[in-house]
């Protein structure tokens, strides 16, 4: 054999033994890479236990511990451990609440069951320690506005008015609504600026907007719209109040047709169930309906539906349903993580989740931190919530 096929050989006999070698170090890594670290990932729950917001908190933790059933490791096989703060939705305790669990709780992400205002009061904060919060509820538009550790799960009020006005335009053909709105809300401004600014531009008339205080006579401004030929009441306002207008409206025999805002009728079905055959007919912007089609198709829909009967009485609300979302989509992105527990590495991932299937159609977290995902409308009818239309 000549010299130059014995080099030949030789080098190819190294080659075999490097790629080996490689094959097998690589192989070692990777099982390396799925062993536990032995650490307890830590992951903060903020929201309104108590007070008048309370159903927003305890649904949406019945939601996570469900969740938590069907994934209750990371991949790694490192376990979960929730930090429970209640923040009664109040914005001043939100803050509070997210330094205790960043600084002394080192927690690794935040959920974030409170609304626009808490959400709002936190924002910059979350940027400056640098922890990552997935803001389960709150919808108004600036929430991620030019800060990069705050991520909203839901669509945002822009988009929620905007087919909110089209709904009534298009499906209900209604043409003349008016608008009650609460000054004291930054959700509900947004909402309403939204609504009237989508309807007018499609040829709808706005016939009067109606900002509600203390005392507030309903019946007397009801009449005065009655008399304005309104077709339409949008209220983007809190059950109690909605359940007053409506009970106005009864008084004078005057029955518009009411288009209420998200996470409305799960807080009714919770908080105000008594009042239920009240609102039949009622309509409202939704995250989840249990009686959509589309949720027989999903295998994870039906085993986390199997597990929630087992465990609570009530059928799932929307707040229950964000809940399991929020987990889910909050453990795929730490998954994607070397270190699940890594803030950075968490928010990134958080804010590049593509397509995730969540229970009524897929989300997308971009990387301004906005979400997409279906908008879903529904009504009351027979003391329930039922599905009228998706919107994707």
């Amino acid at each position: 054999m000549s010299s130059m096929a014995n080099t030949l050989i030789t080098k190819m006999a190294v080659t075999v033994y490097v790629l080996l070698f490689l094959l097998i170090s690589a192989g070692c890594e990777r099982e390396l890479e799925i062993r536990p670290s032995g650490e307890v990932i830590k992951l903060g729950v903020i929201g309104p236990f108590s007070g008048d917001e309370k159903a927003k908190g305890l649904d949406g933790t019945e939601g996570i511990k469900t969740a938590m059933q069907v994934a209750p490791l990371l991949g790694n096989g490192d376990k979960i451990e929730l930090v429970i703060e209640d923040d009664q939705n109040q914005p001043e305790q939100t803050v509070s609440a997210l330094k205790k669990l960043a600084n002394e709780d080192k927690v690794s992400a935040v959920l974030l069951m409170s609304t626009s205002a808490s959400a709002l009061a936190v924002r910059s904060l979350a940027d400056n320690i640098k922890i990552p919060v997935l803001a389960m509820l709150a919808t108004h538009p600036d929430i991620t506005l030019g800060n990069n550790y705050i991520s909203q799960l839901v669509f945002d009020d822009t988009s929620q008015g905007t087919v909110a006005a089209l709904f009534v335009m298009d499906e209900l053909l209604l043409e003349r609504a008016a608008v009650f709105t609460s000054p004291d809300s930054q959700h509900s401004t947004a909402l309403t600026a939204e609504f009237i600014r989508k309807f007018q531009s499609v040829g709808g008339v706005v016939t009067d907007t109606v900002l509600l205080g203390e005392g507030h006579d309903y019946v007397d401004k009801l009449m005065e719209l009655r008399d304005k030929k309104t077709d339409l009441l949008y209220l983007p306002v809190k059950a109690r109040e909605l359940i007053a207008i409506e009970k106005a409206t009864r008084e004078i025999d005057w029955n518009p047709e009411i288009m209420a805002s998200d996470g409305l009728l799960a807080t009714v079905i919770n908080d105000y169930s008594k009042e239920l055959a009240l609102l039949e007919g009622i309509y409202a912007i939704d995250f989840f309906a249990s009686d959509d089609k589309s949720l027989k198709r999903s295998t994870q829909t039906r085993k986390l539906a199997k597990i929630h009967r087992s465990q609570y009485r009530q059928r799932p609300t929307s707040y229950i349903a964000l809940g399991i979302e929020a987990y889910l989509v909050l453990h795929n992105a730490m998954n994607r993580c070397q270190k699940p527990g890594d803030r950075l590495c968490i928010n990134k991932m958080l804010r590049n989740t593509e397509n995730y299937e969540g229970l009524v159609g897929k989300i997308s977290i971009l990387e301004n931190g906005k979400a997409k995902r279906p908008l879903i409308v529904n009504t009351i009818r027979d003391a329930s919530a039922k599905f009228v239309v998706k919107v994707h």
